[in-house]
């Protein structure tokens, strides 16, 4: 999937959308092995591992969005996101989109 991000803009993605996520780790190619575009884990965000360059920028909203602040050409490239989510099984489960 491809999309231009300009401004304040939202990124879908279907691998998170209608799960009960207990963690998010979206990453970005290019940045550096162990940051993250957004680390969400224990219900609230990490930004430890997250890249310099998105804190406070990138927020999870309901339905698998990623809500970015202030998109710039730095920006572009490709992302993947990675759900760890529970359903009925008691052990959790992990999806990835691009």
């Amino acid at each position: 999937m491809m999309r231009s991000l300009t401004g304040d803009s939202d990124l879908q993605f279907p691998c998170l959308m209608d799960k009960v996520l207990v963690g998010v780790m979206c990453t970005k190619d290019g940045l550096p092995s162990g940051e993250y575009v957004f680390f969400h884990r224990d219900n609230r965000s990490d930004e430890t591992k997250q890249n310099a360059g998105f804190r406070g920028r990138v927020q999870l909203m309901d339905g698998g969005i990623l809500r970015f602040r202030n998109v710039s050409s730095s920006d572009n490239g490709t992302y993947e996101c990675c759900g760890l989510y529970r359903d009925s099984d008691p052990d959790p489960e992990v999806t990835c989109c691009a």
